[in-house]
């Protein structure tokens, strides 16, 4: 089978093409798009890329996961969605005005540029960030699991999902009276804030806590293994009816979920998710890992 010449498919879009996708194409490099001026969306995921050109500047889209980037070039203002995962970046350059969604997990950041007031979901596991900065209240799903960090900024006010596990983290701010899931396992947690009406799943597991705050009416799901609760207050948790008391079913859980996010920071998020989701034993294992957790890395 030949291999994909690029520099051949380029010459052959017309100038005003819209969707330019060349991912799985085991690229090295990419020739110049600067005459592709009415380019919306670039999808060059899954390649050996090093660098990008300049981008052209209407793109909306930019898709350049699983490559090898050491850095990304500026990003036009008219950008809604940046997704840079599993690459080699450190830093990220100034992000546009009108950025909604920032996907920038599996690098090695060690910090975020000022994040604009658009933002609307911002995910980045596996970095080495142990600070945050000012998160616009723009923001509905926030995931920042498997850092170092030791504190949080004001969370958003519309904050809608909130994923904060495997951190450093002792306390956390308050929490917005939007907020529907929480998830900050596998921290040092001593105490939680008090829990909005709106939340419907809590996973507060592996930490230190030795209490609970009151329990909204709407919780569906609490899983608050591994703490220093005192079994007659577990008890008085586990008798609401209301919500899927997970306790006693997760000791098992923790060590999976644990192993695969270790596997996680050396192969990549799907591979590892994908070989349970089609694993015979799927089934079996689903009732142990945390469903948002399964949720997230499966796309």
């Amino acid at each position: 089978m030949s291999s994909f010449n690029i520099e051949n498919y380029l010459d052959s879009l017309p100038d005003d093409v819209y969707h330019i996708d060349i991912s799985s194409k085991d690229l090295t490099y990419l020739p110049s798009l600067d005459r592709f001026t009415n380019l919306k969306l670039l999808n060059c995921e899954n390649n050996r890329l090093t660098f990008l050109p300049d981008l052209p500047q209407n793109l909306e889209v930019l898709n350049c996961d699983h490559n090898q980037l050491n850095s990304l070039p500026d990003l036009p203002d008219t950008l809604e969605t940046c997704s840079c995962d599993s690459n080699n970046l450190i830093t990220l350059p100034p992000l546009p005005k009108n950025l909604e969604k920032l996907f920038c997990s599996l690098n090695q950041l060690i910090n975020l540029p000022p994040l604009p007031d658009t933002l609307k979901v911002l995910i980045f596991l596996s970095n080495q960030l142990n600070i945050l900065p000012p998160l616009p209240n723009s923001i509905e799903i926030l995931f920042c699991n498997i850092n170092q960090l030791i504190n949080l900024p004001p969370l958003p006010n519309q904050l809608v999902q909130f994923y904060c596990s495997f951190n450093q983290l002792t306390t956390l701010p308050p929490l917005p009276n939007t907020l529907e899931i929480l998830c900050c396992d596998s921290n040092q947690l001593t105490i939680l804030p008090a829990l909005p009406n709106t939340l419907k799943k809590l996973y507060c597991n592996d930490n230190k806590l030795t209490s609970l705050p009151p329990i909204p009416d709407k919780l569906q799901v609490l899983n608050c293994d591994k703490n220093k609760i005192p079994y007659e207050d577990l008890k008085s948790y586990r008798s609401f009816h209301k919500f899927r008391f997970t306790y006693y079913k997760t000791k098992f859980g923790s060590k999976l979920e644990r192993y695969f996010i270790k596997n996680i920071r050396n192969k990549g998020i799907n591979k590892e998710f994908k070989e349970i989701i089609y694993s015979p034993n799927y089934d079996f294992y689903k009732r142990f890992l945390n469903p948002d957790i399964l949720k997230m890395f499966s796309k």
